[in-house]
């Protein structure tokens, strides 16, 4: 059994408050990317093992292992289970590439127990894994609130096209934040406005539209993301923007040429620097 884990890109980022628990509550465009890991299963004698293509992720840790020992013990299967997972999103980048593993392996685990779990309650497990875990599951382009757990999905009926540029300096989401709490971004997306022209590609209206409130933290924390950023803006994107915490910028495209011959100017500057496109809803394993 297989299951493609799909990337995704915080189109535009918001934080509107703190829970007393210090959770942030967002508020932001979630939008799933063709970029993905492979992760399949194997029946096994006994336990729950992985086997992971990037070995310094294969600890006990790991979010396929914890999704798996959450769905274990909300379910009556006790069959062993095998995983291998092959990487191809980057670590420490916004991209949500453990959320998406995590998601993936509740797919696969529902199916390989026929089904016991609702789509309902697989959102719930999902969210006790980590914030982006609920998005994961259901894919699309949602906007997100709350911690992550209120998804309203946004209609998108053709694709944007992207370049991902991770500098080689990786940050930590919780050292981002704290940042960020020390010194919040005065320069917020206007996100109902934004939502408007990201549906209807009114191109021009994107930059002035969107953003990302942790951009500013971040970059203070690693200056290579204002160049990235400015980098991408003169190869023609329409917006340039850091992703999650950081530390991968993306610049968004209206063709595939466009952000074709961007990747191919860009890369040689910066090593880990590729393409994708937007994966709409209907697309093969997008949804539950």
């Amino acid at each position: 059994m297989h299951q493609c884990a799909y990337a995704k890109l915080n189109i535009t980022l918001d934080i509107t408050g703190r829970r007393t628990d210090g959770y942030h509550l967002l508020d932001s465009v979630f939008h799933t990317i063709d970029l993905c890991d492979t992760l399949s299963l194997d029946e096994c004698p006994q336990g729950v093992l992985l086997d992971c293509t990037t070995p310094s992720l294969q600890t006990a840790d790991n979010l396929v292992l914890r999704a798996a020992r959450a769905f274990f013990a909300h379910t009556p299967e006790k069959r062993g289970v095998h995983f291998t997972l092959a990487k191809a999103i980057p670590t420490q980048a916004g991209l949500g590439g453990g959320s998406a593993d995590a998601a993936a392996a509740l797919r696969l685990l529902n199916r390989f127990a026929g089904h016991p779990l609702t789509n309902q309650q697989l959102m719930a497990l999902g969210l006790t894994l980590g914030a982006d875990v609920p998005f994961a599951l259901a894919g699309g382009t949602q906007r997100v609130t709350g911690i992550g757990e209120h998804l309203t999905p946004i209609p998108l009926h053709r694709p944007y096209y992207f370049v991902l540029i991770q500098p080689e300096q990786g940050l930590s989401t919780g050292l981002v934040y704290s940042r960020y709490d020390a010194d919040p971004s005065a320069q917020r997306p206007q996100t109902d406005a934004f939502i408007r022209a990201f549906t209807s590609h009114d191109s021009a209206a994107l930059r002035a539209l969107g953003g990302n409130v942790l951009q500013p933290a971040a970059a203070s924390l690693c200056p290579a993301i204002s160049l990235i950023e400015q980098a991408l803006y003169q190869q023609g994107a329409l917006l340039a923007s850091m992703t999650g915490s950081g530390s991968v910028v993306f610049g968004l495209f209206e063709h595939a040429e466009q952000a074709a011959h961007a990747q191919k100017v860009l890369a040689a500057q910066w090593p880990v620097c590729l393409c994708a496109q937007s994966l709409l809803p209907g697309a093969a394993g997008s949804a539950l």
